[in-house]
């Protein structure tokens, strides 16, 4: 369950390829991407978006984590995170929206065909 005072819900698309990460055994256990969203105002009669890290965690959600596509438009809850981790000898410190909840709202491609944009039934 997410953090009551640390709870950012999102709406948009995701605007690149799930990249997956996996552990020293080889096992995935986390997806990142980023989320594209639309902001409310017009700069100079132009919709801006901002584009947002987002992770999913957990070996159980890879299955659906791989049905991810860039285009795919959907709805999350996340909170926001800060982890320190080591890689190849250097402490790095990343930030981003670890997602606690997801919804997908439409598929860039038709399952049949492979072509198209779909809008799932909510």
């Amino acid at each position: 369950m997410a953090n009551p005072n640390n709870i950012c819900v999102f709406k948009g698309s995701i605007s690149t390829k799930p990249h997956f990460i996996v552990n020293k055994t080889g096992t995935e256990f986390a997806c990142e991407f980023y989320l594209t969203t639309q902001r409310n105002y017009r700069n100079a009669g132009v919709f801006l978006s901002d584009s947002i890290p987002m992770r999913l965690e957990g070996e159980a959600i890879m299955t659906f984590a791989h049905t991810l596509n860039e285009g795919d438009g959907v709805d999350v809850v996340s909170s926001y995170v800060t982890r320190n981790f080591n890689a190849n000898g250097n402490e790095v410190k990343k930030s981003y929206f670890l997602i606690s909840d997801i919804k997908r709202t439409s598929t860039s491609t038709d399952p049949e065909t492979g072509e198209g944009y779909v809008e799932l039934p909510i």
